[in-house]
Parts: structure tokens; sequence; C-alpha cells
């Protein structure tokens, strides 16, 4: 059986989100509020207060590929709907997540509404490891029982 490797890229965006988690990124002042909100909306042109998970995986990509010295392949977004969107158009959706992968749910209601934006950081057989930024008012790392997770618009397998 083949150990999963990620891209450099991949890599990469699981060092920025460890480094903001570390940095204890959280909100400040309120819902969706502060300097950690405001720094992850800014490129979008959204002003606090918005949601930020779909802006928080942006920049964690944003910062790895500077980091690298290559293209993002997706655009900066505070918009889950966004990076399925363009991911799909790419060709960077994939059935089974891996390290470095985006994982996108999608809401209860209203029917196919996408809602929420993370980053797998491990998986171990059916548990997955996800750094999340707006599921709670931090940045925060969270198991998650793959066959449990439910509403799951795909997964982004970055280059």
């Amino acid at each position: 059986m083949r150990r999963y490797q990620p891209s450099a890229l991949a890599a990469a965006v699981i060092q920025v989100a460890e480094a903001e988690l570390k940095q204890n990124a959280r909100e400040v002042g309120g819902n969706n509020q502060g300097p950690f909100v405001e720094k992850y909306l800014a490129p979008t042109g959204l002003k606090a207060p918005q949601p930020w998970c779909a802006a928080f995986a942006s920049w964690c990509v944003r910062e790895a590929a500077r980091t690298l010295k290559v293209k993002p392949p997706l655009p900066y977004t505070a918009s889950t709907r966004s990076i399925y969107d363009a991911a799909k158009a790419r060709g960077l959706l994939v059935p089974e997540p891996e390290a470095g992968d985006l994982i996108l749910w999608g809401l209860l209601s209203p029917p196919r509404r996408y809602g929420h934006t993370g980053i797998v950081v491990k998986r171990s057989g059916r548990r997955l490891v996800t750094i999340e930024g707006n599921r709670t008012p931090r940045v925060q790392k969270f198991t998650h029982d793959f066959a449990a997770l439910g509403r799951i618009l795909g997964f982004v397998r970055l280059p």
C-alpha cells in the first residue's frame, strides 16, 4: 500500500494553517470581527463582520503559494461556492480526502447552498483532522469521522 504524499503546495497550506492556529487566530470584539478576520477578508473586498471560513482557507492557499513562488490554483474568495465552482472547472474535485485538501460542506437549508470550508491536515483511516476558521470564533483543529461527515460537497486536491 502506497502512502499518500501531498503536493508541495498542499503541504505548505497545512504549515500556514498550523501557524495561524499557533497564533491563536480568532474573532475579537464580536461575531465575525477582529484583526484576524479582517486580514482574511481584506483581499476579497469584504469588510467584517462577514463569515470568514472560505477567506481563511483562501488566505492559507495564497500564503503557501507565495512561499513557493507559484500561482494559487484557486481564486481568493470568502465563498465556499466560489471555491467549489473554481475547483470543479479546474478538475480539482476528488471523492476521497487526503492531507492538504480543502473540505467543502453544504448547509441543510436552503437546499444546495454552499456553507463551510476547512483544510484537511491529516487522514487516518476514516478519521479526518481539519483546521477550520469560523466553525467556532477561532481557528481550531477538529477531528471528524469521515463516515459521519454528511453534507459534503467535495474535496479539493491542490496541485
